[in-house]
């Protein structure tokens, strides 16, 4: 208590020009007694806190001590608290709350941050709920340096029991990933939070070094991308405005829009373009044309009966 309660006296003392002992033990509802034996550790432990007397009298720090590396500004200090906001919405943990409340009080006038996260990922609301459970779990787990252990259904819904080193969790393609090392495969892994299962965190701390956790892995893709030509209706443009970069926007008549891009298998590209219904058209490669007649004969022959 009494650790917390020097650091928030020397986060005043950066924040103010001047405080008294009044003030302090009001503040900290402790007696005037305990703030001079506060003011005396910080001494001790080499701040150098300036003491005036009389009236208007308190304490301040040497003027010199409050280097411009050591606090921060205004600016700097709305973009930590912004910051920290972006992190509450993403992960909503108590610690970033508690955080922020800190570092408001280095802060005499926070204004509301211009950029808002209303809803990072591609999650309905019910699914988005258990995603940040997950990534509660996985953060304790990364900065505990514990291992966590859980059942993972694959894309084609098959489920193995994993047993993983997490090292960092990451948002792709609105979706929300883990990076980790997986020792079924022996190597760095990414798995997808929202087809993980039975999530547990290990007892006891991992023996692994922390190297693997300095580089980003990459999602695993076993085939070659490829280049596709997709011929949109005109009433779908601001569709695809929200896909397609100004760049892949080849042309543009009255009638159709043409896109080109390099697609990299890392995600579904089938369901994708069935969202269009009959208002694209695959131009090329023939190879997308014949994933595409493999996936409606299947949703054909669910409903032959």
């Amino acid at each position: 208590m009494k650790l917390e309660r020097l650091l928030s006296i020397l986060l005043l003392l950066l924040k103010e020009e001047r405080i008294t002992a009044d003030f302090l033990a009001e503040r900290f509802e402790v007696t005037k007694r305990t703030i001079y034996r506060d003011m005396e550790s910080l001494l001790i432990a080499g701040i150098p806190i300036v003491t005036y007397s009389g009236k208007g009298g308190g304490y301040a720090l040497l003027e010199s001590y409050k280097l411009t590396v050591f606090t921060f500004s205004d600016e700097e200090k709305q973009l930590l608290l912004h910051s920290l906001d972006y992190r509450k919405e993403l992960l909503e943990d108590n610690y970033t709350e508690e955080l922020q409340q800190k570092i408001q009080q280095l802060s005499s006038e926070v204004q509301p941050a211009s950029l808002r996260l209303s809803s990072p990922s591609i999650y309905r609301p019910e699914v988005d709920k258990e995603i940040k459970e997950r990534m509660h779990c996985i953060s304790t787990a990364i900065d505990s340096r514990r291992e966590v252990s859980f059942a993972y259904v694959s894309y084609k819904g098959e489920t193995t029991d994993r047993t993983v080193q997490p090292t960092a969790i990451v948002l792709r393609n609105g979706s929300w990933y883990v990076e980790a090392y997986c020792h079924l495969r022996g190597d760095e892994r990414v798995f997808k939070l929202s087809r993980i299962r039975d999530l547990q965190i290990a007892d006891t701390q991992t023996s692994i070094g922390n190297d693997i956790a300095k580089k980003s892995v990459e999602l695993t893709v076993n085939r070659p991308p490829i280049d596709v030509r997709l011929q949109f209706t005109k009433n779908k443009l601001g569709i695809v405005y929200d896909y397609f970069s100004l760049d892949e926007i080849k042309e543009m008549t009255e009638e159709h829009v043409i896109v080109e891009f390099t697609y990299h298998f890392d995600y579904a590209i089938i369901p994708f373009i069935l969202s269009f219904g009959d208002s694209v058209q695959i131009l090329q490669p023939n190879e997308l044309v014949e994933m595409l007649h493999v996936e409606l004969n299947k949703i054909k022959s669910i409903y032959k009966s």
